[in-house]
């Protein structure tokens, strides 16, 4: 398993504000940085399926489980999948998901990409992540 969170700061933002975005998910992290053209990209990597515990958990309390799995699969493309979230949401430490690769902020969003082996992989990742629901509750085995 290989994760990428990607984040672009534009130049009218705060990269330190940006970065607390990024530490609201990711919190123990490290935060890499990249300048590319008049931006700079901040991205964490990691081969820890444990790195998405906090993200998990916060999808699993605020109860987007559903869409975030059919987001999963929708971006599945038999190597990785994709969600994407808003960036200044997350800088108040909430979680919200775009689901339309259609519509994109003003300020771009966070790109979690999770790399897996094959589709077994990412079916396993799937009922870690975001489990089978019934009327809102997981579905037990």
């Amino acid at each position: 398993m290989e994760i990428t969170v990607q984040c672009p700061v534009y130049p009218t933002e705060d990269q330190q504000r940006v970065e607390v975005s990024l530490r609201h998910f990711f919190p123990e992290s490290v935060i890499q940085t990249k300048h590319q053209d008049a931006m700079v990209i901040l991205s964490i990597t990691s081969d820890r399926q444990s790195s998405l515990s906090w993200l998990r958990n916060q999808i699993h309390s605020i109860r987007i489980i559903d869409a975030v799995h059919s987001g999963l699969i929708s971006r599945w493309d038999g190597e990785r999948a994709y969600i994407q979230l808003d960036k200044q949401a997350a800088y108040q430490g909430k979680i919200r998901l775009l689901d339309s690769d259609d519509y994109a902020p003003p300020l771009g969003s966070i790109q979690v990409t999770i790399k897996l082996k094959s589709n077994a992989d990412f079916e396993d990742f799937l009922s870690w992540f975001t489990p089978r629901t019934k009327e809102g509750r997981i579905i037990e085995g």
